[in-house]
C-alpha cells in the first residue's frame, strides 16, 4: 500500500533526498578521504566523518568532510580525535511533499 502511494505521488525516497542534498557513498568519501571502506565505517563510529541512515539495511550517506577533511594519524586513538557526535541511526524525519 505505501509503495503504491509512492508510486503514485512520485515521492522520492531517502537515499534520492540526501544524494539531492549532496551526501556521498561510502565508496566517494573513502575516495575523497584517502582511505579504504571499512575505515570509513571505523571513522563514522568514532565521529571523525557524519552518516546519516538512508535505509533500512544499516546504509549510509556520509556529509561532505568541507575545506578542513579529517587525515589519517598513525598512532592517535579514535576516541581522541572526534569532530562529531554520532547521528541518531535511526531517522526521525516525515516524509511531506506538498
Amino acid at each position: 500500500m505505501i509503495g503504491r502511494i509512492a508510486i503514485k505521488y512520485r515521492l522520492k525516497n531517502r537515499f534520492a533526498r540526501l544524494r539531492a542534498k549532496g551526501m556521498l557513498t561510502r565508496d566517494e568519501i573513502a575516495q575523497s578521504l584517502g582511505i579504504n571502506r571499512k575505515q570509513v565505517v571505523a571513522w563514522r563510529a568514532a565521529g571523525l566523518v557524519r552518516g546519516h541512515l538512508c535505509n533500512e539495511k544499516d546504509q549510509y550517506l556520509y556529509e561532505d568532510p568541507g575545506p578542513e577533511p579529517p587525515k589519517k594519524a598513525k598512532g592517535v586513538r579514535l576516541s581522541k580525535r572526534a569532530r562529531f557526535e554520532n547521528v541518531s541511526p535511526r531517522p526521525s524525519e516525515v516524509q511531506c511533499e506538498a
